[in-house]
């Protein structure tokens, strides 16, 4: 058999085209990466978030006490969930932008805060410092 013979064969192993196989590939690849990508309410939380532990070291620079209450978590939340929805679960809202907010949350509706859809990121804030020029 010839070079003709031998092409003949591979188009008949190989039905698709070249353009038809990077089209099946790429669209196999994109279905692949959204069945296995994160769902639309993962939330970016901060790592010294995940254990608030009060009085210890690491909690006490995004905790504040309040006599005879529960600490409350001061946090930066970037998201479009609307500020009553956060006042209406006991989230007291400070500065808000369209950027994102300042929250003091109850220690004890952190994991609330955390399962609020339209919520995309949560930072702890520490306290600000007095800065004096002099």
């Amino acid at each position: 058999m010839g070079p003709m013979g031998s092409a003949r064969q591979r188009r008949r192993r190989f039905p698709l085209d070249a353009r038809a196989g990077a089209t099946l590939i790429s669209t196999l690849l994109l279905a692949l990466g959204i069945a296995i990508s994160e769902p639309a309410w993962a939330k970016d939380v901060h790592p010294a978030l995940a254990r608030l532990v009060p009085h210890a070291a690491l909690s006490d620079r995004f905790l504040t006490y309040r006599p005879g209450a529960e600490p409350v978590v001061n946090l930066f939340v970037r998201g479009t969930i609307p500020r009553g929805d956060l006042e209406g679960e006991g989230i007291e809202v400070n500065t808000w932008t369209s950027a994102g907010m300042t929250v003091r949350c109850p220690l004890s509706r952190f994991s609330l805060l955390q399962s609020l859809p339209g919520i995309s990121a949560i930072q702890p804030a520490g306290r600000c410092r007095l800065y004096l020029d002099r």
